[in-house]
């Protein structure tokens, strides 16, 4: 499971970039979100896809797999924002420069498998300890039969609705005789539905995609000092001798995008002994930021000082929960158990503001009847990679919407999420100042993307903060 995960991961290459700040306001008429483009892709397992440009290498959409390239489903938001920005003085108080910082963002839900199961003590989910339901698991609950959703997908033609001032693109997945795959508890399949399979299974997605003018949004910005020094061989160098933070307002415009989808379960043959009868959706929902292999130990120190890993978030009857990449645990270390998500949506924010957002109602239509549904979650796993001269670092959330059973079953979550994605202005209204005094190393990693920097920097910090950047079996 891993495996896959992380190699189609590894495909993508988003960069960090950094652009001029002091510039002219951004232009404020409604700029045109393109039709969706549709094509073949290696990302993320490949496949075919839909998806709506949203700027210069940001994109939004799914990914699905064909005849040639069998795949899941996967609502991917790939995303240039902006996280803060930097201005940099001398001893004297004279500006050496200033920037904005942009880094590549990635939001990914693959919609992975369904499992049927046994919900014994009728609480709504599947009880179990471990990654996945029928990997290595410890169950507590009797498990069936699986199907997975790696497959050949039968897409539709793309239609567009206008109502007012939303556009809306709808088109539908469907795949026909899915084979189930025997588990644990799977006492009759054999004997009875090996023949069988799963008559239909249908994602129709509503994509949606706007940009929204902003004049008030709030960005971290980071005022620096610095000083020169002869450094090796007599050349002039810069140090960071220490650092003020605070939020500033920005002018400009915000992506805003969502996917609700409707999804249809039709002809699921319950196992006979199955007298609590339920199906689970197994998703992994993926977030990370991509980043060259020379900047990693910089940016990774840098979007953690400004808050801007990203945080995902989410309530089960221990009360609120946090991931993210520092957080979240290791595969090898991982002991995960089976908990309910108490309030509907899973939401990824910065310090700031908001990225992405997993949402659902709680009522199912089984057999025509509204019926109750549920959601949990086992919890987070971090990954840093390396490939292809880049560093991925991130985590990603393993979870289920457990659905009860039923001969036809229609439900319609929604993925969603925003970004800041061009900056006309910067006014300098400070909320949340504070003086931070820093190692210059932890500096450097703030403005290592945005103007000059020697790499490498020969101390025993720096030396210790590349040590521990990466798995032991990661470095090279």
């Amino acid at each position: 499971m891993k495996k896959r995960i992380m190699a189609a991961i590894v495909a993508m290459a988003m960069l960090l970039s950094a652009l001029p700040m002091m510039g002219s306001a951004a232009d404020t008429a409604q700029p045109q979100i393109p039709e969706p483009v549709t094509g073949t892709t290696d990302m993320l397992g490949g496949g075919g896809y839909v998806h709506i440009q949203l700027g210069d290498n940001s994109e939004f959409g799914v990914i699905y797999g064909t005849e040639t390239n069998p795949n899941s489903i996967i609502i991917l938001a790939k995303v240039n924002k902006y996280v803060g920005s930097v201005e940099a003085y001398d001893s004297n108080g004279a500006k050496l420069g200033a920037k904005n910082l942009k880094v590549g963002m990635l939001f990914a839900q693959r919609l992975d498998t369904l499992v049927e199961f046994n919900d014994s003590n009728q609480n709504g989910m599947f009880d179990y300890t471990g990654l996945l339901p029928y990997e290595g698991m410890w169950e507590h609950e009797p498990v069936y039969k699986k199907v997975s959703l790696d497959t050949a997908w039968e897409r539709s033609e793309v239609t567009k609705t206008v109502d007012g001032d939303n556009t809306t693109w709808t088109f539908s997945l469907t795949a026909h005789n899915l084979t189930y795959i025997p588990l644990g508890n799977s006492q009759t399949i054999d004997e009875q539905v090996a023949n069988e399979t799963l008559d239909t299974l249908q994602f129709t997605f509503h994509l949606r995609a706007d940009k929204i003018y902003v004049d008030n949004a709030m960005m971290p910005h980071f005022k620096l000092t610095m000083e020169t020094y002869k450094g090796f061989m007599g050349k002039e160098r810069y140090r960071v001798t220490h650092m003020e933070r605070n939020m500033e307002n920005v002018s400009g415009w915000k992506t805003v995008y969502g996917a609700k989808y409707d999804q249809y379960i039709e002809g699921w043959d319950f196992d006979p002994t199955n007298a609590n009868p339920a199906l689970l959706l197994v998703f992994h929902s993926i977030f990370a930021h991509y980043v060259p292999i020379g900047e990693a130990l910089w940016i990774r120190q840098a979007m953690r000082n400004m808050g801007a890993n990203g945080t995902a978030k989410y309530y089960t009857d221990s009360g609120k929960e946090q991931v993210n990449d520092t957080t979240a645990v290791d595969e090898q270390t991982a002991n995960f158990r089976a908990r309910q998500l108490r309030h509907r949506f899973i939401e990824v924010d910065d310090s700031w503001e908001r990225v992405a957002r997993f949402a659902w109602v709680s009522n199912v239509t089984v057999d025509g009847q509204e019926m109750q549904m549920y959601a949990q979650i086992q919890g987070g796993l971090r990954h840093t990679v390396i490939a292809r001269g880049q560093v991925f670092t991130g985590f990603f959330l393993i979870g289920g919407l457990v659905y009860p059973g039923g001969n036809q079953i229609y439900h319609d979550p929604e993925v969603s999420g925003e970004a800041l994605t061009d900056i006309g202005s910067v006014t300098n209204n400070p909320v949340r100042p504070g003086l931070l005094i820093v190692a210059a190393i932890g500096a450097i990693a703030i403005i290592g993307a945005g103007f000059y920097l020697y790499r490498k920097k020969k101390n025993s910090e720096f030396e210790d903060l590349a040590e521990s950047a990466l798995p032991e079996e990661k470095k090279y």
